[in-house]
């Protein structure tokens, strides 16, 4: 009976700290799916801000915009 008894205490024991991994793993698991999600709106914000800054690119190069002198890379601001 004795031993029939530290068999069952050593399954608890070892059942307790199967629990406590799967526990740990779920924790790390739940903050790797919180970081994805932060990474890929920030890629999302990356890809909004790249947009609108080849937009603004491209409406800057337009022909007839004249604030843009066409060789040096200079930008010439009118007067107003």
């Amino acid at each position: 009976m004795a031993q029939e008894y530290w068999k069952v205490q050593t399954e608890l024991v070892m059942l307790a700290q199967k629990k406590n991994q799967l526990l740990a793993a779920e924790v790390e698991d739940q903050q790797r799916q919180m970081n994805l999600k932060a990474l890929q709106e920030e890629k999302e914000s990356l890809r909004l801000a790249r947009d609108l800054l080849q937009q603004q690119k491209e409406r800057s190069s337009a022909p007839g915009n004249s604030s843009r002198n066409s060789g040096d890379g200079w930008v010439i601001v009118p007067r107003q």
